[in-house]
C-alpha cells in the first residue's frame, strides 16, 4: 500500500525538552510586575494557538485558533488591547475570522469586574485588493486589569499555514503553538532567534481519518517557549522580522492520494523567474526600465555590488515603509 509521510525539517538542530508543561501565571489578576522583567509595562501571561487541517467539500482548509491573556501594569501598555487581524483575499475565496471573544477583568479591591467585548466593537477595514483587516479594542482597559481574547481564522489557502512569534514588545511567560499536520502537505519550518525550544513534542494522532479512500493519522506537533523577554527594537536593526524569536513555515511539497507529489519550494533562480512572469509583479518591474535609466543614468562599468548599493541608497532616501509586511504569495502550478 502506498504510504505518505509529512516531513518537517529544521534549518538547524534543535535541542528540545520532551516534557510539556501547563501555562504558568494563573489568572494574573493579582500580579504586580513581571518576575523576570520587572520594569515591563505589561506581560503576556500566555499566548496559545492551534492550527488544524479540516475537511471541506474541496479537500482541506486550515483552521487557526488563538487564545491570549495579558496583564496590564501601566498606561503605556494600553495599546496591547488594540487587536488587528490581517486576512488574505484570493481570486476564488478569502480568509475569514470568526468566534471573536474578548474580556477585560479588573479587581477593585472587593470584587472582580468583568467587561465583555460586544459585536459592535469589531470593525472591518480594507487594506488593498489582496488583504483586509478585522480590528477591535478590549473595553474598559485600566492599570491593573487583565485582558483576554480569542478568535479563529479559517483559510482555504494551504500556502498560508500561519507562522508564530514567541516574542513580543512586552515579555511573555508562556507561548505555545500546536500544529496538526495532515500527510498531504509537507512543510519546512525555521526557528529564528533561539537555539532550542523549551517544549518540543511530536506524536502521531490516536484518531484515524480518511481522504479519498486513504486512511491516515495526523502528526501532532507542539512548540513552546517560556519566560521570553521583550523584543528591543534597536536603531541599528534593519528589520524586526529578521531578529524576533519566531517560527516560520513554508509549503515544500503537495502529496496526492494517487501517489504523485508536486514540489513547491524551488531554487532562487526559479523563484526569481516565477516573480518576473507573474502579472501582479513582473509587469511592474518591466515598466521600471525607463524609470531606472532616467533616475540612475548609465551604470556601465560598475560592479553588481556598486549597482545594488546605489539603488539601495536611493530607496532609503526616497521611500518610507507603510508598516504593512504581509506579502502576496505566488507559486507555480
Amino acid at each position: 500500500m502506498y504510504k505518505i509521510f509529512t516531513i518537517l525539517t529544521l534549518s538547524f538542530i534543535i535541542l528540545a525538552n520532551t516534557a510539556a508543561q501547563s501555562p504558568s501565571g494563573g489568572s494574573g489578576i493579582n500580579m504586580t510586575e513581571c518576575a523576570f522583567e520587572p520594569d515591563a509595562p505589561a506581560v503576556i501571561i500566555f499566548d496559545k494557538a492551534e492550527a488544524r487541517f479540516l475537511r471541506d467539500d474541496n479537500g482541506f482548509i486550515i483552521s487557526f485558533t488563538r487564545h491570549k491573556r495579558i496583564k496590564i501594569f501601566k498606561e503605556s501598555a494600553f495599546n496591547q488591547a488594540e487587536i488587528s487581524i490581517d486576512l488574505f483575499i484570493g481570486d476564488d475565496d478569502l480568509e475569514k475570522v470568526s468566534d471573536i471573544k474578548g474580556t477585560t477583568y479588573y479587581y477593585d479591591g472587593t470584587k472582580i469586574e468583568t467587561t465583555h467585548l460586544s459585536k459592535d466593537q469589531i470593525f472591518k477595514e480594507p487594506i488593498n485588493k489582496f488583504w483586509y483587516r478585522k480590528k477591535f479594542a478590549l473595553p474598559k482597559v485600566k492599570e491593573g486589569c487583565v485582558i483576554e481574547f480569542s478568535y479563529t481564522i479559517r483559510t482555504p489557502y494551504f500556502m498560508h499555514l500561519p507562522d508564530w512569534e514567541f516574542q513580543s514588545d512586552i515579555p511573555t511567560i508562556y507561548s505555545e503553538y500546536q500544529v496538526g499536520m495532515t500527510p498531504f502537505y509537507s512543510y519546512m519550518y525555521r526557528a529564528q532567534g533561539f537555539s532550542k525550544f523549551d517544549v518540543f513534542e511530536n506524536n502521531k494522532s490516536s484518531m484515524s481519518r480518511n481522504f479519498m479512500g486513504l486512511s491516515y493519522k495526523d502528526l501532532e506537533y507542539t512548540f513552546a517557549m517560556k519566560n521570553v523577554g521583550s523584543f528591543k527594537d534597536e536603531a541599528f536593526i534593519s528589520s524586526r522580522e529578521d531578529y524576533v524569536q519566531k517560527l516560520d513555515f513554508q509549503l515544500a511539497e503537495i502529496n496526492y492520494p494517487s501517489g504523485y507529489s508536486r514540489k513547491i519550494m524551488s531554487t532562487w533562480p526559479e523563484l526569481s523567474k516565477d516573480f518576473i512572469e507573474n502579472p501582479m509583479f513582473g509587469k511592474y518591474i518591466k515598466k521600471t526600465t525607463k524609470m531606472g535609466e532616467k533616475t540612475f543614468g548609465s551604470l556601465t562599468g560598475k560592479s553588481d555590488q556598486e549597482k545594488a548599493d546605489i539603488v539601495l541608497d536611493y530607496v532609503k532616501s526616497n521611500y518610507k515603509p507603510n508598516g504593512y509586511i504581509n506579502p502576496t504569495v505566488i507559486y507555480r502550478d
